[in-house]
């Protein structure tokens, strides 16, 4: 599946040339020339990387990466600068908000493509290897194995080829991306992994891990309150998170019936 590209840049003939290089190097990209139609695409699409030029209007490209940051939902994504130029200030601000880079104008094809694939080759190399590529078998007495784990397992991972575990009770939130879906640990970490949402749901212990929305599961065990919000959904606090989930109409009503 070719990876899902946003391009925010206020020029329309950047945008254009750029959309025809990701294309002709079989990416699936989508454009914005205003930070307000990027957070509607945002919101909407799972990206896999995000290019973004650093003066886009209103709100420049490093508010963006700031506020992408204090999501847990979508701050992830990786996220590389466009720019003509920049200055060592700029430099420092783009690596203290975590940029993983620049691409600078006017872009090249062999360059587009080779930062991009860099990037997305270190997200899937450094991060884990986790949860069904290597489960533990969960079996009762008579020898049976369960089509749940239960939040006393652990579940087996890869970190840079070294061997851990993860205890299922650990995980607070599971978000969707594309075909992957990202696991957040309750020491801060995150890792990546080759399950959609809907098979990893199917794994987890009802009792704790309920979907709120369809990019996104929660461990109810680190719900720190609900609030409501507005046409019959919620928003939920997690632990130590500032930012808050979404709880959409249509899981509200199975939430409400779980519980």
């Amino acid at each position: 599946m070719p990876a899902i590209i946003l391009v925010l840049d206020p020029d329309k003939r950047v945008l254009a040339s750029t959309k025809n290089l990701l294309i002709k190097a079989n990416y699936k990209p989508f454009c914005a020339s205003n930070l307000e139609l990027g957070l509607t695409l945002i919101n909407r699409i799972n990206f896999d990387l995000i290019l973004c030029d650093t003066q886009l209007p209103h709100s420049g490209g490093y508010e963006l990466l700031r506020w992408l940051t204090k999501n847990p939902q979508i701050g992830h994504i990786p996220f590389l600068f466009l720019a003509s130029k920049v200055g060592k200030k700029e430099i420092q601000t783009a690596t203290s908000l975590g940029a993983d880079g620049y691409i600078f104008k006017p872009i090249e094809l062999e360059k587009l493509i080779e930062a991009i694939e860099r990037r997305l080759s270190k997200q899937n190399h450094a991060e884990a290897k986790i949860f069904n590529q290597h489960p533990l078998p969960n079996y009762d007495d008579a020898g049976k194995q369960h089509k749940r784990l239960s939040e006393r397992d652990y579940l087996f991972r890869l970190v840079n080829s070294q061997p851990a575990f993860v205890k299922v009770a650990n995980i607070k939130y599971i978000t969707a991306h594309n075909n992957f879906s990202r696991v957040f640990v309750s020491d801060g970490r995150s890792y990546r992994i080759r399950k959609t949402l809907s098979e990893i749901e199917k794994k987890l212990p009802e009792e704790i891990f309920v979907r709120i929305h369809r990019s996104t599961i929660i461990n109810i065990d680190f719900v720190d309150k609900i609030e409501k919000w507005f046409n019959n959904t919620f928003r939920i606090y997690l632990k130590e998170i500032d930012t808050p989930f979404e709880m959409s109409r249509r899981y509200s009503s199975i939430v409400k019936y779980r519980l």
